[in-house]
């Protein structure tokens, strides 16, 4: 391990990408950018289990027994390609846009993992810091959603995708793009 250096802390601003195709062409990588976001973060959920001795009623172990990871953010745009991808149902007008449709005919149970995604975060210095890279992401719109309709406020979609195993039993890997593989 190196020497800590204060000139190797970093912050990584990036961008999603739906869908990327080949990770080492140009930014968005074959996949479609999807809207701008902010507020993004990634969090493996990775759960644990203490294992407690009972002559000694003090941990000796940890089991690891799982993950749940998720990508989150706030979604600041009206994007045609994420709207589709988040919402159970929407509907396009004659000039493309896309617009958000609550009916009675979006029944309860519907499978959102019919609108999973390939999902990549794609950070601004794109051969320097890590790619966050889900392989079957299931978008998720926050149940406690709002609109913000104000001159105050932007208008903020909060979302998160659930990473779920594809067929390889991949969830998601977090490395530089060289060493990624979709």
């Amino acid at each position: 391990m190196s020497a800590p250096n204060v000139s190797n802390i970093y912050r990584s601003p990036g961008r999603l990408v739906k869908n990327p195709t080949d990770l080492s062409a140009a930014y968005p990588h074959g996949g479609t950018e999807i809207g701008i976001a902010r507020d993004m973060l990634f969090r493996p959920n990775i759960k644990t289990r203490q294992i407690v001795a009972e002559e000694f009623k003090t941990p000796v172990e940890v089991l690891f027994t799982g993950s749940s990871p998720i990508m989150a953010g706030v979604m600041r745009t009206w994007d045609n390609d994420i709207m589709t991808t988040l919402f159970p149902e929407t509907q396009t007008s004659s000039r493309g846009d896309v617009g958000v449709l609550g009916s009675v005919s979006t029944r309860g149970g519907k499978k959102m993992s019919s609108r999973a995604i390939t999902l990549l975060f794609s950070p601004m210095a794109v051969d320097l810091h890590k790619h966050i890279l889900i392989y079957n992401a299931i978008p998720v719109v926050e149940e406690a959603f709002e609109m913000k309709l104000s001159l105050a406020e932007e208008l903020g979609i909060p979302f998160f995708f659930q990473a779920a195993p594809d067929a390889a039993g991949r969830m998601y890997a977090i490395d530089l793009r060289a060493n990624l593989t979709l």
